[in-house]
């Protein structure tokens, strides 16, 4: 449904319309509303993998924002809320480090589910609760990393929640002033939040699971020893992570806090002093400094925040002894227990110690054999030779032994822990423990080997059976029915559900399971599901090297007077096994020439208007990339500056912060917006260095949205493809609808405002986009649908000249059959009866229209169609008269190109095969549309196809089109098609190609000219029987990374060949005009010939490049007999 809605906001509305992949949804369905204990809850809706319905609910708050005095508390349950609460999309992640999307108010939680109890119906479906993995440091319950598309579709309710990480998760003084475990006491607030609402949202509160991975996992062991837990869940699921293993649990990290206070400059001298300063900084601030915790050349200051056993200071404890003698006390619950591990877990880190021998030189006090134990010690040296000589035999360790370094690695931090917490609960409980080993190797993975440009997987890396669970559209494309990966997804999530729902992850034998029978872990059978290619039982997982670690490290030790000592020791082995990772990660940064490791954390840089800080990303190709987000370009258009040309923004004083996205500008959609909007983004692949010139070509994106609706923002337009190509880019917001383009044809509202501030932009990147590695001399505007109409206007504005270079019109064009007018009285005064403003006068009028809320006006937008969806375009750009302002469009389009007076800069313009086909789906699928549609035909046409609605004229052009396109045949659910070339040739492809005509004849420069015809798996317009239409907007999908309709393509996937060749394109046309400068086999070999309008070629573009000619000819004939060019 999102992508739906938002392919129709791109084409200029915000009504939705069946799912051709699913059952039509009802009104009542469409935002789903929960009302729980706390608020009345509305939802959206996705689909499963299988195309199931999902009903989300997300970032729902489980408890008070941690600020202020709460900062370092427990948890305090959320009050109830006021009015509607919106829960359709994603809250902030948790404070951390080099995250550019955070808040401190971050304890929300996202629920998932496939059916919502109505009326008096009793819907209990089993919940399963999954804690995020990141080493207690990184991580979030985004709906990006961990989607329900593949759970989903098993009669289960999902819970995704975020918890305080790092320093505002786990410091601890060991006193009053902080206790400790305030991330881990979040997740007991979870349990107790689906305790009291899950009911509401078709899950069982009596039959909760809880799952985790990586420090998802430790947190579920200790979930299973801590009393604040008792009777909040009923299973467990262990995967990749234990605190039964070698994991310390200390006291209090005193020593943390102390350090903590060091890094931003505040007194240690007591708990209360520590506390007290660190409630004063930023939460950013805090969470930036985490990799400082490491000192160059220090082992010993490298620290790592855990969990803690609290101390009785009045406080209710999550932790009061070590977990592993509360098993052997038998104070836990016992729970069914799902536990197991990734063949290869952690093998990145061995690849990055073996990529620098410096760490390997001194084997008694470099990792990773020291990662395992403490150092200096008699103990540490006959540690050090137990373990060389058990992994290594005495060999080197270099690339012939990299195996078993991996190996050491994926016992020594996850295996042994694992195999160890799964002996003992076999022992001490009397509910069956479930043991597996995830092997299965697919085409991803979350670890690929060095320098194969992230296409061969080493093996079955550390987080990779959670892509078989989660959908992450973040690093994995979505999977398709006939991937081989499919057939481990039902697998995989089978086995999860099942024990989510039965406690046994096969109840009963089954052949889409292999026909296996799952026998529970035992201390005598240890019997293990291999989770490979097929389901197999084996016994005795890697029962000599775990056996190994019990020698060194047995459980004797926590017993008696070994305890103390034992906690001594496991506190050093910790801290070593920490350290090393953010070793390995500092000297792979230092490796690079380009950047310092400041830089890549904090890019900081100099403007003429002043300081700005900004953030980074990562390519495709896995290049990092500067980013600078929501910068102002204008001052805000509020109060007098309403209906008022942009004001170009002042300098400031001190660091702008650009690393958040900004408010979308007015408009009927469910993300934030707001009149204050005129922001500017700029990524860059390489910030300037002093004494060098070098600068990248611009690429200055307008976004498309029928002047109505969309931004300029990172979600639809991320630019983690078009940089691999070395190029800048720069997208933005400008005005929308009434606030930008509002017009009563004199001097109160000339009109153009929109465009006007698209001038301000350009403006605003020739005096700064120096300053972040852009070469002003070398600006291509480009637009996409309005977008591209934006463009072709100000390549014949006086305002533009000299701004840009090279353009690029997309999709859109003004050179087609859109009704040029001086004004927009009319619409203007509509505009203000909508909100109850006088229309007597222009000036009563705007003075009212002024003080109108602008939520009030960007609501009120689907007051204007006439029909369904229709009009596409009623807000517009205008002919000025002179006022003394600067004019934007001073006579028609049509007359000036044909004048030629029109900058002469090479064009690169086209349009999708099958562009606005959509358009037609609501009408051909509705019957009652389809029976409107054909008696008011005469009415609706005008208003759908963009013509002059007065008779006689009108009802001829009518007439014409139902002819030619429909066969003189009424409107039926088999016209999809013919409907749709109507929708695309009139609102887009006529103009488009009408424009490269009279382009290429009066330009000295040349002009490119395409169509897209690439039918990729995805698609804005997918029907039952997969991507049958290349659409309006697709083509973006392999420019631009859109994170709210597709997944972020790899270099594995078949989509990533079109994404190459896409980006080449553009990059080309960017540096040079001509978007094939040489021969390339990338590109096919193909020499793009510039169209005239003698030889009209074109490149089709698919997954082959070819040139052609004389596109749509009958079609685009027929369109210049209705819609001729006004005389000169």
């Amino acid at each position: 449904m999102l992508r739906q809605a938002l392919l129709l906001l791109i084409a200029g509305t915000a009504i939705a319309f069946p799912n051709p992949d699913s059952k039509p949804i009802s009104q009542q369905n469409a935002f789903p509303i929960v009302t729980t204990s706390v608020a009345s809850m509305q939802g959206s809706i996705i689909l499963s993998r299988h195309g199931k319905q999902i009903f989300s609910f997300r970032g729902i708050k489980y408890a008070k924002a941690p600020v202020d005095d709460l900062r370092f508390q427990p948890p305090q349950p959320v009050e109830k809320w006021e009015g509607k609460y919106d829960a359709t999309k994603d809250g902030p992640a948790c404070p951390q480090a080099k995250h550019s999307s955070t808040s401190e108010d971050c304890l929300v939680l996202n629920v998932y589910t496939s059916k919502i109890p109505r009326g008096n119906e009793v819907e209990k479906r089993p919940v399963m609760v999954f804690f995020h993995p990141g080493g207690f440091q990184t991580g979030s319950a985004s709906s990006e990393e961990y989607g329900p598309q593949y759970l989903l579709d098993h009669d289960i309710v999902l819970v995704v929640p975020n918890y305080r990480l790092a320093t505002l998760g786990f410091l601890s003084t060991g006193d009053k002033e902080a206790p400790g475990n305030n991330g881990l006491k979040d997740q007991v607030q979870v349990l107790k939040w689906v305790k009291a609402n899950i009911a509401t949202f078709g899950g069982d509160p009596d039959a909760v699971t809880i799952a985790g991975s990586d420090a998802g996992a430790i947190s579920v062991t200790l979930h299973l020893v801590s009393p604040l837990s008792k009777g909040l869940f009923n299973k467990a699921i262990v995967m990749s992570g234990s605190s039964l293993g070698i994991l310390p649990v200390p006291n209090n990290q005193m020593d943390l806090a102390k350090k903590q206070a060091q890094l931003l400059h505040c007194p240690e001298d007591t708990s209360a002093n520590i506390i007290k300063c660190l409630k004063s900084k930023s939460a950013q601030e805090i969470a930036d400094s985490y990799p400082l915790f490491k000192e160059e050349n220090s082992l010993d200051s490298c620290l790592t925040w855990l969990p803690v056993m609290e101390r009785d200071v009045g406080q209710q404890r999550f932790l009061t002894t070590h977990p592993i003698e509360s098993i052997f006390t038998e104070h836990f619950e016992k729970v069914p227990v799902l536990t197991g591990v990734t063949t290869d877990e952690f093998a990145e880190k061995a690849f990055a110690i073996l990529a620098h021998s410096n760490l390997l030189q001194d084997m008694e006090k470099y990792p990773p054999i020291s990662s395992v134990y403490e150092k200096d010690t008699n103990n540490s040296k006959t540690v050090f030779k137990e373990l060389k000589k058990f992994y290594f035999e005495d060999k080197p360790i270099d690339n012939s032994t990299i195996a078993e370094l991996v190996n050491l690695y994926s016992d020594g931090m996850v295996g042994f822990e694992v195999n160890r917490g799964a002996k003992i609960l076999a022992e001490k409980s009397n509910e069956s423990v479930y043991y597996y080993r995830f092997n299965y190797k697919g085409r991803h993975s979350f670890f690929y080997l060095p320098d194969t440009n992230n296409t061969v997987p080493y093996g079955v890396a550390h987080l990779d059976d959670l892509i078989y669970l989660f959908h992450n559209s973040k690093r994995f494309t979505e999977y398709r029915e006939d991937d081989p990966e499919t057939d481990t997804i039902e697998k995989m999530t089978t086995l999860w559900t099942n024990f989510v729902r039965f406690g046994k992850p096969i109840p009963e034998q089954s052949e889409n399971l292999d026909n296996v029978k799952w026998e529970p872990f035992t201390i005598k059978s240890k019997k293990y599901l291999d989770i490979g290619n097929k389901l197999v039982l084996n016994e005795n997982l890697n029962e000599k090297r775990y056996a190994e670690w019990e020698k060194l490290f047995p459980l004797s030790k926590y017993h008696g007077k070994n305890k103390k000592q034992h906690d001594i020791t496991m506190k050093k082995i910790f801290t070593f096994l920490a350290c090393i990772v953010l070793i390995a990660a500092k000297q792979s940064s230092e490796s690079s020439e380009s950047h310092s490791s400041e830089e890549f954390l904090n890019p900081i840089i100099t403007t003429p208007l002043g300081v700005v800080r900004g953030t980074t990303q990562t390519t495709l190709g896995n290049d990092v990339i500067f980013s600078f987000i929501g910068m102002r370009y204008a001052e805000p258009p509020v109060g007098e500056l309403r209906f008022k040309p942009p004001v170009p923004v002042k300098q400031w004083t001190g660091e702008y912060d650009a690393t958040t996205v900004r408010p979308a500008c007015p408009q009927p959609a469910s993300f934030p917006t707001n009149e204050d909007c005129l922001f500017i983004n700029v990524h860059t692949p390489k910030l300037p260095k002093p004494y060098k010139n070098h600068r990248y070509p611009v690429i200055v994106y307008v976004h498309p949205g029928s002047l109505t609706t969309l931004s300029g923002n990172n979600d639809y337009v991320g630019p983690h493809y078009l940089l691999d190509r070395k190029v800048v880019l720069v997208t933005f917001n400008y005005r929308l609808a009434a606030l930008g383009f509002l017009s009563t044809g004199d001097k109160l509202a000339p009109g153009n405002n929109g465009l006007k501030d698209q001038v301000e932009a350009l403006r605003w990147v020739k005096n700064n986009i120096a300053a972040f590695g852009g070469d002003p001399t070398r600006v291509t505007l480009a637009g996409y649908s309005a977008g591209g109409v934006s463009v072709s206007a100000h390549l014949l504005s006086p305002m533009s000249r000299g701004l840009f270079h090279r353009v690029m019109i997309m999709s859109g064009s003004a050179f087609g059959n859109v009704i040029k007018k001086s004004n927009l009285l009319e619409l203007t005064k509509k505009q203000a009866q909508l909100v109850d403003c006088p229309v007597d006068t222009n000036e009563n009028m705007i003075n009212c229209l002024k003080k109108v809320p602008a939520s009030n006006l960007g609501n009120s937008l689907e007051k204007f169609r006439v029909f369904g969806n229709d009009p596409q375009f009623f807000w517009q750009f205008v002919v000025e008269a002179d006022f003394g302002q600067e004019r934007f469009l001073v006579e028609d389009p049509l007359v000036t190109i044909q004048k030629g007076d029109v900058a002469d800069v090479p064009i690169m313009t086209g349009i999708t095969y099958d562009e606005l086909i959509f358009l037609a789906y609501p009408i051909v699928s509705n019957e009652t549309a389809l029976n409107t549609y054909n008696k008011d035909m005469n009415k609706i046409f005008p208003y759908a196809f963009y013509y002059d609605p007065s008779p006689p004229r009108a009802d001829a052009i009518t007439t014409e089109i139902k002819k030619f396109y429909l066969n003189d045949k009424p409107v039926s659910k088999d016209s999809l098609e013919p409907l749709g070339q109507v929708y695309s040739d009139t609102l887009s492809g006529f103009a488009i190609n009408r424009g490269a005509r009279l382009l290429s004849k009066r330009l000295q420069s040349n002009v490119y000219y395409y169509v897209f015809k690439y039918k990729g798996y995805h698609s804005n317009f997918r029907t039952s029987s997969g991507t049958k239409y290349a659409v309006h907007f697709d083509d973006q999908m392999y420019v631009f990374w859109n994170s709210l309709l597709f997944p972020k393509f790899i270099e594995s996937d078949p989509e990533a060949v079109v994404v190459k060749k896409m980006t080449t394109l553009y990059a080309n046309f960017a540096y040079s005009g001509n978007p094939t400068p040489k021969i390339s086999k990338k590109l096919d070999r193909i020499v793009w010939t510039p169209h005239t309008e003698e030889n009209k070629q074109y490149l089709e573009i698919d997954y082959r490049l070819t040139m052609k000619s004389n596109l749509f000819p009958e079609r685009y004939a027929k369109c210049e007999t209705l819609f001729p060019l006004p005389a000169v």
